[in-house]
């Protein structure tokens, strides 16, 4: 090959990487955390001290928009809770109150159903 091709060649090869990497970056940034479901969550902060579950559910359902569904066995339980919470998102939420009571929570939409763990 004369020199002129291998400039040629080798000035298309660095032409197709930049476009390349243009590309990657700007599909990076469709990805990035802003266009995350879960940073989309609004921040919660409370301070519930022996309180009912079903009383959690309500404080979370007033600063979201989401609402909480369970069966009678959930809403009749006495079982009181101590949730002290600062600027967590729903999931981290949601797993605290799972670790303290042993719920499991199914999300759909704006909806939370809310199970035992040994009916689940």
């Amino acid at each position: 090959m004369n020199i002129k091709v291998q400039q040629y060649l080798s000035f298309k090869s660095k032409k197709f990487i930049f476009r390349l990497c243009c590309f990657f970056l700007a599909s990076g940034a469709f990805a990035s955390p802003l266009n995350n479901p879960i940073s989309k969550e609004p921040s919660l902060s409370f301070d519930l001290k022996n309180v009912l579950i079903t009383e959690v559910f309500v404080s979370i359902e007033d600063k979201t928009d989401v609402t909480f569904v369970f069966d009678d066995k959930i809403s009749s339980s006495k079982q009181h809770l101590t949730l002290v919470v600062k600027n967590q998102n729903l999931t981290a939420v949601l797993s605290k109150i799972s670790a303290l009571t042993g719920f499991q929570f199914k999300k759909l939409n704006n909806t939370i159903s809310v199970i035992k763990m040994d009916e689940a």
